[in-house]
């Protein structure tokens, strides 16, 4: 692993994309963070959301209508630790360190469920 890199492959190579901002989706699980991602980005009606299975590894998705409009978009599972590493929804290979992560983000959205009861989880962000 490479010091301060966010993503290591298979051959030790640091995957990293510093031309795009990067918008972190942090929150507990089934706080909604899937589903904010497809709606926003991906134009699915708030209504099929009901049936997104939860994340069960980290997801990143390049956004790029056009050049003013060109971002990554990760997608952290509920149950991910800032210290520790989780798969990569696109290469089992691959391991995703959320603190890196969280350090080279240009905006993280905080996920907080109104409806469930207070959790402790996501309170790890906040230190």
């Amino acid at each position: 692993m490479h010091e301060g890199g966010f993503m290591d492959g298979p051959d030790g190579d640091e995957d990293d994309d510093e031309g795009s901002p990067t918008i972190l989706f942090l929150g507990a699980r089934g706080s909604g963070k899937t589903s904010i991602v497809q709606v926003v980005f991906h134009k699915l009606s708030p209504h099929e959301t009901m049936f997104l299975e939860q994340s069960a590894a980290a997801d990143a998705q390049l956004i790029d209508h056009n050049a003013l409009h060109s971002y990554e978009v990760w997608d952290l599972p509920g149950d991910a630790r800032l210290d520790a590493p989780v798969p990569f929804d696109h290469d089992e290979e691959m391991e995703v360190h959320p603190g890196a992560l969280l350090a080279r983000a240009g905006a993280v959205v905080l996920v907080v469920d109104a409806q469930q009861a207070a959790s402790q989880e996501w309170t790890q962000y906040c230190r």
